[in-house]
């Protein structure tokens, strides 16, 4: 029942709504005078004005009184406030009609409110009180006004930051003058560690600076943040640092007339290295990488860097501290010259050589200004300073100094390598032509990257390969080996081959340095260890090649098994890495290597019986491939049919190549020969690049191999006895082929035993070739490592 009557009602009420519509019965919609006071229609507001309407807000909260202030109609806000309007009334957004007037700067009406009542010391939700709002504005009366009505001078804000703060950014000499006078701290600090010079100095306000100056700031005082990270300055930078980096050089000079501390480095750059950034910002994300300010003034930067020379400003003068890491320039011990090396800024390296700068001097860890100049240091390719003309032509004149184009530093790096973080590859070639020597050069640093790699991309940051600059650093490379390479390596044994084993060492000669030699053979894998001990280290362990990865596990190819597996050799545990392709058995896994990054690559050849062979193409025909084993786990076949039977298998130390020996011994008129494919940055192959190096022809063919650190090649292949009708032993000798990188002979190890099957370095210092041939394990002692 209850709920009958209920709906009775509503639809009476609803019938009733009706037909007062119907009949003409209406009514107006309110007009609140907030509303004519926003429209200026002052004599609407004056008619409908009473007590009780004088403070209504609008649904945003804005009165008339707001809207009078906000039209600066002073005679209104008389009237509304004889009306008893609330002066302190506040929008929705905490908006007053005092904060209104302040941000105007009209005196006459803020005095009214503050007789009126107004609340001086009022914040807005955001923080800011009325005087900071009159102080951005600048208007010095009301300035003066709120703070004879108390407005407390030193009130701080959002970030901890005052009205004289706020003043001094905005450049409002009165403002700031009546501030002082009215008792503003001149020391107080946001939280950011800005004081209102620094603010001064960061704007460009010179007349506020000489007005705070004359108040008595210390224009050698330095900001100490209570925040750290982004945009926060560096605790310690001074007001001469602040205006250095805003490009406001008169500002900056006259601190320096004041003076401000030209040597002065508590932020951790002194005036002169502080400006090298500022003539050359670096372009791209972040802070680094903003557009350069605007700065004020009519003096030029090098008018300024001279100035403060001819005030004392050391041009030799060496950083005591600064940020250092892996391929970051090493601010300590760096001098201006070696900072403007690195932005290539010729006109001021030439001035500062001029007043007596040391074109030499490197940093702490010996980079010179021409190292840093070709790139050492550069970690954002394509967006740091220093275009490809401008560095090659701050090169010269650094050359012209004398400046060593081989110098190595600490971190074992050298110009080269700084051209490789660059990608510049016409900067390569201008430094091979000056004599950089890819023997002092083409090494690993201490990041483990040699000058190729980095141009492939090995550096901090994004991956940014350049392969014309591989392509330069290569070009040099193989120059110097032709030029000199060959006839060094024509000589390259210091003794002849030795026997070591007489059995048992079919193949993998793998070498560990604290544990000696590994190696397979029909019992399994034995170990020779440094002491000349042998010991049957893996009974049956069905193997071929051996390779110890980037962690020190031993890697094992199993063709018996099928099977690729690891063994960490302290507790003989062995794990499978792969035992199938797509679900189908490999052939008989061979030989195996691994590149920097840690991905293993073998290959698949299938020798003797084939009518169990699992894996083939989409055309039904077996396939003989190359296998890459990512990190993950994950396996790609990178070489399908582009070798006809794959065996040794080697990556250089760079990863630009991949060799792979082709070696169909078994068949009259197959292939025997090694070829080279280039290395993808991915870890695939491409195959268009396919280059033959050697070709054994009628012989047997190539085998394992290995590479020294000047990237020579050591492959085992060849016969010492005929094998018809499949292999002749008239040309190719059993022994160790000694390559370059693009097929020049350098050099013959013989080993008087056939099957010569693999090679590998190792010994105390790297400089003995072990070599596997017919069972029997030989010794070649050589001048060049491998590392």
């Amino acid at each position: 029942m209850n709920y009958l009557i209920r709906y009775l009602t509503l639809f009476l009420l609803l019938l009733f709504s009706c037909l007062v519509g119907r009949i003409g019965i209406s009514q107006e919609p309110t007009v609140s005078i907030a509303d004519f006071a926003e429209a200026k229609d002052w004599s609407a507001l004056a008619k409908r004005i009473d007590d009780a309407a004088a403070s209504k807000p609008q649904a945003d909260g804005m009165t008339a009184l707001h809207w009078a202030v906000y039209h600066q109609h002073a005679n209104a806000v008389d009237l509304l406030l004889a009306n008893k309007a609330d002066v302190n009334a506040q929008t929705r957004y905490g908006v007053t009609p005092l904060s209104i007037v302040c941000s105007l700067g009209d005196a006459a009406i803020l005095r009214k409110l503050l007789d009126a009542g107004a609340q001086v010391n009022a914040k807005m939700p955001s923080g800011e009180t009325p005087l900071m709002i009159a102080a951005k504005t600048g208007n010095a009366d009301s300035v003066r006004q709120l703070i004879a009505g108390g407005a407390k001078v030193n009130e701080n804000g959002r970030n901890d930051q005052t009205a004289l703060m706020w003043a001094a950014a905005e450049g409002s000499f009165d403002a700031v003058s009546a501030l002082i006078d009215g008792g503003a701290d001149l020391n107080a600090t946001s939280n950011a560690g800005f004081t209102a010079m620094m603010f001064a100095a960061r704007e460009g306000r010179l007349e506020v600076a000489k007005r705070l100056v004359e108040a008595g700031v210390d224009v050698n005082a330095v900001m100490k943040p209570k925040k750290s990270g982004g945009r926060v300055p560096r605790s310690g930078t001074s007001a001469l640092i602040m205006a250095i980096e805003s490009r406001h050089f008169e500002l900056a000079m006259f601190l320096v007339e004041q003076g401000a501390n030209v040597n002065d480095q508590r932020s951790g750059f002194a005036p002169l290295h502080a400006i090298v950034s500022v003539r050359k910002p670096n372009w791209g994300e972040g802070p680094d990488g903003d557009p350069r300010r605007r700065g004020s003034g009519n003096m030029t930067s090098m008018q300024f860097i001279q100035a403060i020379i001819d005030a004392g400003a050391d041009v030799n003068l060496t950083l005591k501290k600064g940020k250092s890491g892996k391929a970051f320039l090493n601010h300590t011990g760096a001098t201006p010259l070696v900072l403007a090396g690195k932005t290539a800024d010729i006109e001021l390296i030439k001035l500062l050589v001029a007043e007596g700068a040391d074109p030499l001097k490197g940093n702490a860890d010996g980079c010179t200004p021409l190292m840093a100049c070709a790139g050492i240091g550069v970690r954002a390719v394509g967006e740091e300073a220093g275009l490809e003309p401008e560095v090659i032509e701050t090169l010269k004149y650094l050359i012209s100094l004398g400046a060593d184009v081989n110098t190595v530093d600490k971190n074992k790096e050298t110009a080269m390598h700084g051209a490789g973080y660059r990608n510049f590859p016409k900067v390569v070639e201008f430094l091979t032509a000056q004599g950089a020597d890819p023997d002092k050069w083409n090494h690993k640093n201490r990041s483990g990257w040699t000058p190729v790699m980095i141009a492939q991309g090995h550096r901090p940051g994004s991956f940014k390969p350049s392969p014309e600059t591989v392509a330069a650093m290569q070009a040099a490379i193989d120059a110097k080996a032709k030029q000199s390479g060959a006839a060094e390596r024509r000589d390259s044994l210091v003794g002849t081959t030795k026997l070591v084993l007489e059995e048992g060492a079919g193949e993998g000669p793998a070498w560990h340095p604290e544990h000696g030699l590994f190696f397979s053979g029909p019992a399994g894998i034995t170990r020779l260890s440094p002491d000349g001990k042998t010991e049957l280290f893996l009974p049956d362990a069905g193997s071929n090649g051996l390779l110890f990865d980037n962690n020190g596990k031993l890697l094992i190819c199993q063709p018996k098994t099928r099977r690729v597996s690891r063994m960490d050799i302290a507790t003989k545990k062995l794990e499978v890495l792969t035992d199938s392709f797509e679900g189908n058995k490999y052939n008989s896994p061979n030989d195996i290597m691994v590149d920097s990054k840690g991905r293993i690559y073998f290959s698949d050849p299938r020798y003797g019986q084939r009518n169990d062979m699992q894996i083939v193409d989409d055309a039904g025909r077996t396939v003989e491939g190359v296998y890459r084993i990512d990190t993950d786990g994950s396996v790609s076949r990178i070489i399908t049919h582009e070798v006809d039977r794959p065996n040794g298998v080697l990556v250089t130390p760079d990863d630009r190549y991949l060799f792979v020996a082709d070696n169909h011994n078994n068949t009259v008129g197959a292939e025997r020969k090694l070829w080279r494919f280039d290395l993808k940055a991915d870890g695939t192959v491409d195959a268009a690049s396919k280059k033959l190096i050697l070709d054994w022809k009628t012989g047997r063919g190539p085998d394992g191999m290995a590479i020294d650190d000047h990237g020579t090649l050591y492959v085992a292949g060849g016969r010492n006895e005929a094998n018809l009708p499949s292999e002749t032993a008239t040309e190719f000798k059993g022994g160790v082929y000694v390559l370059s990188q693009s097929g020049e002979r350098l050099n013959f190890i013989a080993i008087p035993r056939d099957e010569v099957t693999n090679c590998s370095f190792g010994g105390p210092n790297r400089k003995t070739l072990y070599i596997t041939a017919g069972g029997t394990l030989w010794s070649a002692e050589v001048t060049v490592p491998q590392r």
